[in-house]
């Protein structure tokens, strides 16, 4: 089965950020809460149909998959050939996010027809994709992507579904690059 597209909406990246940040601060875990979201993003991309139906009125067709480790939702919509992530938030809270105000940015990321794989496609953080290696990235199903920084020229590789967020290990101070050879 061909994965599809990931892609996260900026208000997701921001619940991700504050839940990993929690998570060091208050369980002095750096990697617990990041390897579950990675796993299941993973996951998601090549079967998003294990998501349970949530249903809400105005973003119809929200599901969510349950992080076990972490104790989080994980909300997400798909089409045939994108899944977007449209928040994380507490499995035990026991109500539904404020959704609401993300149904803009969520029907904004289902309609975008650009692949962040394609040769040329510049992410968010000035990131442009260079070419598609041979080379099997380090998750699940993924290739190594070359990536150029805009700003300080830097070649580096990627997991494809990291790309659409991916910031520079030299300049930005993202994650280490994959090994381009």
């Amino acid at each position: 089965m061909k994965p599809r597209l990931l892609v996260t909406t900026a208000e997701a990246d921001e619940d991700a950020r504050q839940i990993d940040e929690w998570w060091v601060t208050h369980r002095g875990s750096s990697n617990l809460f990041l390897e579950e979201l990675a796993h299941a993003l993973a996951l998601l991309a090549v079967e998003p149909g294990i998501g349970v139906r949530v249903a809400h009125r105005v973003i119809p067709e929200l599901r969510r998959y349950l992080l076990r480790a972490t104790h989080y939702h994980l909300y997400f919509v798909y089409s045939d050939d994108l899944v977007v992530v449209v928040g994380i938030w507490g499995a035990t809270r026991g109500v539904l996010p404020p959704f609401a105000e993300r149904a803009e940015s969520t029907q904004r990321a289902l309609s975008t027809v650009e692949r962040s794989t394609a040769p040329g496609y510049v992410n968010r953080n000035d990131q442009v994709v260079v070419r598609r290696t041979d080379l099997p990235g380090n998750d699940h199903l993924q290739r190594v992507y070359e990536l150029r920084c805009r700003h300080c020229d830097h070649h580096y590789g990627a997991n494809s579904s990291d790309i659409f967020q991916h910031l520079c290990p030299r300049c930005q101070d993202g994650a280490p690059g994959l090994p381009l050879e």
